[in-house]
Parts: structure tokens; C-alpha cells; sequence
């Protein structure tokens, strides 16, 4: 059996913990802009604070770097 989408887009850090990063998890589940998954996010991270949970045990905000056509180096988060 071929793994899921999930699977192969799954990481794994050095300690094991598996996580997905939002980027590739927003075509997965059929989000055309990444603005529109954005908001899907940030709606998660407030529920977890809402449960009493430390968001920063289960979301990291990161930036992943962009190069242009120019070379130029810019961040987008």
C-alpha cells in the first residue's frame, strides 16, 4: 500500500516528534492561497488556547526564504 499524502509530506525532528509544515499541508487539503489557509491556522492556535493548551507546544512559527529571480534573499513566513 502506497502511503498517504500526509505521510509524505510528514517530518520528523531529532527527538522523533513527527510535524507537517502548513505550506505543504494547505494543497493537501485544497487550499489554493495560502492566505485563506493562514486564517485556518491562526483559528487552531486560538481553539488550543482556549482549551487551556500552550500553543507553543503544538504550532512554530517559522520563515522559510525565498530567492528571486535576482538572487535576492526574502523571507516569507
Amino acid at each position: 500500500m502506497p502511503p498517504s499524502i500526509f505521510e509524505s509530506i510528514k517530518h520528523t525532528n531529532e527527538h522523533r516528534q513527527e510535524y507537517w509544515s502548513a505550506r505543504e499541508l494547505a494543497p493537501v487539503l485544497w487550499y489554493k492561497q495560502w492566505r485563506n489557509f493562514e486564517n485556518v491556522v491562526w483559528k487552531a492556535i486560538d481553539s488550543c488556547k482556549t482549551a487551556w493548551n500552550r500553543a507553543s507546544d503544538h504550532f512554530a512559527e517559522v520563515s522559510k526564504p525565498i530567492v528571486s529571480e535576482r538572487e535576492t534573499c526574502i523571507c516569507n513566513p
